[in-house]
């Protein structure tokens, strides 16, 4: 039989009290609960407040709950809840049941968004270094253990490049934190129990692997433990850098430092809810994203506040890659930051991106390494094939007129290893009609001509990925044959041939690599061409009518100052380049007690306490004259076992007994060496360290395998 329809007296009407004729009503629910907190029924409220009253008003329903229709009843904070009887009452009586605007307006769902960027940047000894270097941790027992002898020093130019495609999930958590009373500056600096220990990285968890650093060439990948010691989930864990810096503080710091020191890092005494995900979006080209969700207004009371992490994750050969775990790593930020998340996560793929300035069709040499080419210090070119007559520092990096202002600094560094060299062909350069690219190399004579053979360099192979899954490949770039030319590469321009349809390049890849290891330390040409398709040179339209090739509306290009670039008017765009593979020379030669030199094994030496002890040694980089390919040196004493240590080398970026006999180092007395607390010592043994580091670099870090070292012991006895 059919129901007869509910009469208006049979359907109860909710009010929200202060909701402005023609406002947005929230959409709400009424949910009757027994004395167990069983649902027994849920009826949805219409726009016009009423809803059904059959439902809603069994007698059994012990407890009512109004709220937002989205919320699930076990929700109860979300609800405003009355019991059963006086609902009933109420709603028997034909009274409206008027809710109060604090209330309902908490069931408004909000629209959240948050933005930034995410890039990657590649883990390599120096991306770490300058890390460190900026974070005040490169003194830390920890980090001198894993670097060894090797100088910590800032990078200017970290490589870095967007992410173009992947996942952004967002993490909201509530933190309070009430500035902490400092009373006791002994007291420990992990003063919060709820300071968070990142978990340690599961071998087993594919998103978390730490291995070979990306396609980019360059020196050995940092140190797993060193990666460990400052990264968690391919992104810097602010939790460890904290901690490192507190393990920096000297041991007698003034309560008014330590407790500045605290308010800097809330990790220490602020306390936060557990994460919770509330939305997820997608990284657009350029590495942008933009993330929004709906939820309820949240009120928080004095001292505490909203933040938000973020995970990235990338498809990558078929498995969903964690390459940025904000959450894991206590990167957080306000909802209005805008950050730029970075990853440092190995398989974490980018996109190209160009930083030369200019328009049109031009080909410039973009990168030496990580180093932009306007860092290079190259004559002008006076052919296709040759340069000026180079000065003191021609074809060095970094460059300065003053030699005596690189001593001791990364300045006039030499180029030594594999030499990757990055090009920039502007997409106009394909409608002009260059298809192929070749690079050469040649010997160098003293005034900027080729002498001997030109080498070409061998093709390169790039890796790909595909935009539509994310499957990454690979293409070769050549060789090939065209017409009368051989050892071609085609260029790789962003759209078009070789790459295939919904094929992108990765970034950080480089369209010449140069093994400078096998050839003869000196200064060289490294030369590039470009070709049409018929395999012709072609030139630009203001080179010299005598050098070979087809005029073409482009020019070459020089990288001169970062922000433009000068036109090169010959047939092809020539640099001059210095490298040198030479190992620096570190030697302790012999040992001096008050000027007598004795360079025997085991030495045992006697005397008063105003007598001198000096080491004569040797540090310096082959390299004769000026420029000099020395860094620094250091000559450590160290008393002991974990007893104190001096430095007694001469001037660290000095050059020692490079021509000639060995120098003396600074001079300590007997006294010096064996002054202890409480009670001066009256003999003990001692260890020599040498060590010397050379510039040379590969344009992306320092070719440390060159530095050179040496250690040396004696006894020393006041008698």
């Amino acid at each position: 039989m059919a129901k007869t329809p509910q009469s208006p007296a049979q359907r109860g009407r909710i009010v929200l009290d202060g909701l402005a004729q023609g406002g947005e009503r929230p959409q709400l629910a009424v949910h009757a609960l027994d004395d167990t907190g069983k649902v027994l029924a849920s009826v949805a409220v219409g726009d016009d407040g009423s809803f059904p009253l059959e439902a809603a008003s069994s007698e059994r329903a012990e407890r009512i709950l109004i709220g937002p229709a989205e919320a699930k009843p076990d929700e109860r904070r979300k609800f405003f809840a009355l019991p059963g009887a006086e609902f009933r009452k109420l709603t028997g009586a034909g009274q409206e049941l008027a809710i109060a605007a604090g209330v309902w307006q908490r069931w408004h769902l909000l629209r959240r968004c948050v933005s930034g960027h995410v890039r990657r940047c590649f883990p390599f000894p120096y991306v770490l270094d300058d890390l460190l270097v900026s974070r005040q941790l490169a003194r830390l027992p920890e980090v001198r253990k894993l670097v060894k002898f090797r100088p910590l020093v800032p990078y200017p130019f970290l490589p870095c490049s967007p992410i173009c495609f992947g996942t952004v999930e967002v993490y909201k958590r509530i933190c309070c934190c009430e500035p902490p009373i400092i009373v006791d500056p002994d007291l420990p600096v992990e003063i919060n129990p709820d300071f968070p220990f990142p978990p340690p990285e599961d071998p087993l968890d594919p998103s978390d692997p730490i291995g070979p650093i990306g396609p980019r060439p360059g020196p050995d990948p940092a140190p797993i433990e060193l990666q460990r010691l400052v990264l968690t989930g391919g992104a810097v864990d602010e939790a460890k850098v904290a901690r490192l810096q507190a393990k920096a503080l000297p041991k007698r710091l003034s309560a008014e430092l330590r407790r500045e020191f605290l308010l800097r890092y809330p990790f220490f005494w602020c306390h936060c809810g557990a994460p919770k995900k509330v939305g997820q979006g997608f990284v657009q080209d350029g590495g942008a994203f933009s993330v929004c969700w709906q939820e309820y207004p949240t009120i928080l009371v004095p001292y505490c506040h909203e933040e938000f992490a973020y995970i990235v994750r990338q498809p990558i050969g078929g498995v969903l890659v964690t390459i940025y775990n904000g959450v894991a790593a206590n990167q957080w930020f306000s909802g209005s930051a805008q950050p730029t998340l970075t990853s440092y996560h190995f398989r974490a793929v980018g996109c190209r991106e160009s930083d030369v300035p200019g328009e049109g069709p031009f080909v410039v040499l973009e990168d030496i390494g990580a180093t932009p080419s306007h860092l290079l210090s190259t004559p002008s070119q006076t052919s296709f094939q040759s340069v000026a007559a180079p000065a003191y520092n021609s074809g060095l990096l970094n460059p300065v007129a003053n030699p005596n202002d690189a001593v001791g600094q990364l300045l006039n560094r030499n180029l030594g290893g594999d030499v990757a060299l990055q090009y920039h062909f502007t997409e106009s350069m394909r409608p002009v009609g260059a298809i192929y690219y070749r690079i050469q190399v040649a010997r160098s004579d003293a005034s900027g001509n080729p002498t001997g053979s030109w080498t070409p360099l061998p093709p390169m192979i790039w890796s790909t990925w595909k935009l539509n899954t994310a499957k990454p490949g690979s293409i070769a770039l050549g060789p090939h044959t065209v017409g009368p030319e051989s050892g071609l590469s085609m260029i790789p321009y962003d759209t078009g041939a070789p790459l295939g349809a919904n094929e992108e390049w990765q970034d950080g890849q480089y369209h010449g690599v140069t093994s400078t290891s096998g050839l003869a330390d000196g200064r060289y040409l490294v030369m590039i061409e470009v070709f049409n398709a018929a395999g012709a040179r072609l030139k630009p339209l203001a080179a010299p009518a005598a050098e070979a090739g087809v005029g073409a509306g482009f020019t070459f290009r020089r990288w001169n100052v970062p922000a433009s670039t000068i036109a090169v008017p010959f047939a092809a765009l020539t640099h001059m380049m210095w490298w040198d593979n030479r190992q620096a020379v570190a030697d302790i030669v012999d040992i001096q007690l008050n000027g007598v030199a004795s360079s025997e094994q085991c030495q045992f030496l006697e005397g008063g306490t105003g007598d001198n002890v000096e080491i004569r040694y040797r540090a310096y980089h082959p390299q004769p004259g000026t420029p000099s390919f020395l860094h620094d040196h250091s000559l450590i004493l160290t008393r002991g076992l974990n007893g104190p240590s001096w430095q007694v080398a001469n001037t660290p970026g000095l050059e020692v007994g490079e021509a000639g006999p060995p120098q003396p180092s600074v001079s300590k007395t007997l006294a010096d060496l064996l002054d202890a607390t409480p009670v001066p010592l009256k003999k003990c043994a001692f260890a020599v360290n040498l060590q010397a580091h050379v510039k040379t670099t590969n344009g992306a870090g320092t070719l440390t395998n060159l530095n050179a070292g040496e250690t040396a012991a004696f006894a020393a006895e006041i008698v």
